[in-house]
């Protein structure tokens, strides 16, 4: 990640949703982290899991939260997606990582497919980048 990456997100979602500003239907929440409701609806669980600190995604990974948040994730995870689950970490652009505070998504409740079968996501693509399809090149223009 770079500048760019973050000048681009000045205001942080997750942040909010901490601080309230945002309404999510929160799952957990201890001192240090937050599980919510991600907004994005896919597959049927969609949880963010976050640190309630403001923390870029390689932060979160080395710090001592991560293995705290492994542990909420995997307690979660096996009482909410009985037949399975799936954790899943973007860092950066070409991985589309979204939000600049760190976070691990939890996804359930369907079959995931070999990586994510997700339905058509024109719109999603449409609303955060201006553009109905993912393309790299033009996705890494805008951060020049």
């Amino acid at each position: 990640m770079g500048t760019n990456f973050e000048s681009r997100l000045s205001e942080c979602v997750f942040c909010d949703v901490i601080a309230n500003r945002v309404p999510r239907k929160v799952r957990y929440q201890d001192n240090e982290l937050i599980v919510f409701e991600n907004a994005l609806d896919w597959v049927p669980i969609m949880y963010i899991i976050a640190p309630k600190v403001h923390l870029t995604q390689s932060e979160f990974w080395c710090s001592s939260l991560f293995l705290n948040a492994t542990r909420v994730a995997v307690q979660i995870g096996e009482s909410d997606a009985v037949n399975g689950f799936r954790l899943v970490s973007n860092f950066g652009d070409d991985a589309m990582q979204s939000q600049p505070h760190g976070h691990l998504h939890l996804l359930g409740g369907d079959h995931l497919g070999l990586y994510v079968d997700f339905p058509d996501k024109s719109e999603f693509w449409l609303k955060i980048y201006g553009q109905s399809a993912y393309d790299p090149k033009k996705f890494r223009a805008l951060n020049d």
